[in-house]
């Protein structure tokens, strides 16, 4: 989160969910991850340069983290939002090859490519960065 001003407004919202992944294989026996899931439009995705798989009701995946002592989190995280609703999409900076990796290894499909200006969009001043979109079905999932 850019201050932590935003994570405490994600938080108060309910937005916020953790993953506890039970790995005894690991030996390890704690959170795993954590990421925020918004139920409804992310006006970020309003506009692309592509096209949305459809424009249904979905809920988009937000700072996807993870501690990295166990596989799978990422994956972990996009089936418990599929189970919650059958639309999802997530964002990725377009330099993020490993998380993009990790989206299609999932079965999520690259709708299109946002352009964001700096950490709050409007300034001139500040410099672009790619966003890429990614978005899968319930039915579709792997």
């Amino acid at each position: 989160f850019a201050d932590i001003q935003g994570l405490f407004a994600v938080i108060r919202l309910g937005h916020i969910q953790f993953i506890n992944i039970h790995a005894k294989l690991f030996g390890i026996h704690r959170i795993q991850g954590v990421f925020a899931m918004i139920p409804g439009e992310d006006p970020f995705y309003r506009v692309i340069e592509g096209e949305w798989l459809n424009e249904a009701p979905y809920w988009a995946v937000h700072r996807v983290a993870s501690r990295g002592e166990v596989p799978g989190v990422a994956a972990h995280c996009l089936q418990w939002c599929l189970e919650q609703c059958g639309n999802v999409r997530i964002d990725t900076h377009a330099d993020n090859r490993p998380m993009q990796r990790v989206l299609e290894k999932c079965g999520m499909r690259l709708e299109g490519r946002m352009i964001q200006r700096g950490k709050s969009r409007p300034e001139e001043s500040t410099p672009y960065f790619d966003q890429f979109g990614y978005a899968i079905l319930r039915d579709e999932w792997l």
